[in-house]
């Protein structure tokens, strides 16, 4: 029902995502938090965001493989 309504990105898709974010912020700005964990129970969507071990895992892992610099493509 929900997929119907709103775009839920997959986890690849999400990394996408984040790396074009984080390509284009300057490079000293300290990012917090690129994934959270709530209540499980209370989760409805995206169910890959439960394992918050495998998903900033799977974050991290990209990023090396992607050679991602933060800033990269950073623009004053």
């Amino acid at each position: 029902m929900l997929r119907s309504i709103f775009h839920l990105p997959e986890l690849d898709e999400y990394i996408d995502i984040l790396e074009e974010i984080i390509k284009r912020l300057p490079p000293g700005m300290v990012v917090h938090r690129l994934t959270g964990d709530g209540p499980k129970k209370l989760l409805i969507a995206p169910m890959w965001s439960a394992d918050k071990k495998h998903v900033l895992n799977t974050i991290n892992q990209r990023f090396m493989n992607d050679c991602l610099i933060q800033g990269s493509l950073y623009r004053k």
